[in-house]
């Protein structure tokens, strides 16, 4: 059974909190029959208090849509999501991240503490990821201290555990969850470098008896399954196709956007720009050149990532294999790179 728990000193409810808990009410009750997780609520107060009034200091990363902060609450370091302005699509994903993560307990997906109704559009809070996300690490290469880069077998690591987190939000929720979103930026690291998957905001559920479900364009550009731009049917596949994108990231230390221009120079289509230097041999040249090793073993586990990546971003979604298949496939390398 669903709860909500306000803390005891918020005794007079304000318009924005009657407002927002109705609509995340209904939203719970529809999305999973009211079974959730317990959702705890956070005053104004307790959030100004743990981020010392959202001061500068305290941002992690912001966007053009929203603020992530750093804050400190009952001796534990949080992170609070606040948006930008009062747009009411904002409360719209803010509710749907809370139903969404309410449904999900899992170890490599960023998990969800609480949020704050009180303000027009409701303010989230989530476990803290102290080392950032994933982009930073292998696109902007900050932020790692002593190492100037991240490892094979820390990319590895972290592929399997994104891989894990997908497959689950797939097969074991009610309903079968679409992320929609997958993407280096949305990989927070903890303290350990264990890997997080978050921003459930674009998120959807597939209705019981259904194979797929359709809606309006959501995620970023070049991590969109091309059958969801065409259509706006969504499966479980263009989240793999997503997932395909992100190994690409980690594969080659670029985003896709740079790899299609450079295709785009060439006059080839940015897949097949990629698949060239499998197909001919030439994985090296491709290969983020801090990760290549001459090692046989390691090229072998490098190609097989690659082809990986190849199977994920076929262009017919029934080509492509499921997370859970891929989940495998990692984990094999895995074994590989730990006999």
């Amino acid at each position: 059974m669903w709860r909500f728990k306000a803390p005891k000193e918020e005794e007079n409810t304000t318009e924005f909190f009657i407002q927002n808990g109705a609509y995340l009410l209904e939203e719970l009750i529809i999305s999973c029959n009211g079974k959730s997780n317990p959702i705890r609520n956070f005053s104004i107060k307790e959030l100004l208090k743990a981020t010392n009034n959202y001061h500068r200091d305290h941002i992690l990363r912001t966007t053009e849509e929203f603020t992530l902060f750093k804050g400190r609450h009952e001796d534990q370091f949080i992170t609070v999501k606040k948006f930008k302005g009062n747009d009411r699509r904002f409360t719209e994903r803010c509710v749907n991240e809370v139903v969404m993560l309410s449904q999900i307990n899992h170890k490599n997906v960023l998990k969800l503490l609480g949020c704050c109704l009180d303000t027009e559009v409701p303010i989230l809070v989530y476990e803290y990821a102290a080392n950032g996300d994933l982009f930073e690490k292998i696109i902007e290469k900050v932020g790692l201290g002593n190492h100037s880069v991240m490892s094979w077998e820390s990319r590895l690591r972290i592929a399997t555990g994104i891989a894990n987190a997908v497959s689950y939000i797939h097969t074991a929720t009610s309903k079968p969850i679409i992320h929609r979103d997958i993407k280096s930026g949305n990989i927070l690291l903890d303290q350990n470098y264990v890997p997080k998957l978050s921003d459930f905001s674009f998120s959807i559920s597939i209705p019981l008896g259904e194979t797929h479900v359709e809606d309006a364009v959501r995620g970023t550009i070049g991590f969109i399954a091309p059958e969801y731009i065409a259509s706006g049917r969504l499966t479980e596949k263009a989240d793999v196709f997503s997932f395909g994108m992100l190994l690409l990231e980690l594969l080659t230390g670029k985003t896709p956007w740079s790899l299609a221009r450079l295709a785009e120079s060439l006059n080839i289509l940015f897949l097949d720009y990629f698949r060239s230097f499998i197909d001919n041999n030439r994985l090296r040249e491709i290969v983020d050149s801090s990760i290549w090793e001459e090692e046989e073993e390691i090229k072998r586990q490098l190609q097989t990532f690659a082809e990986l990546i190849v199977t994920c971003t076929e262009e017919t979604p029934t080509e492509r294999p499921t997370m859970m298949e891929v989940t495998k496939k990692l984990r094999q390398i895995e074994r590989c790179l730990h006999p």
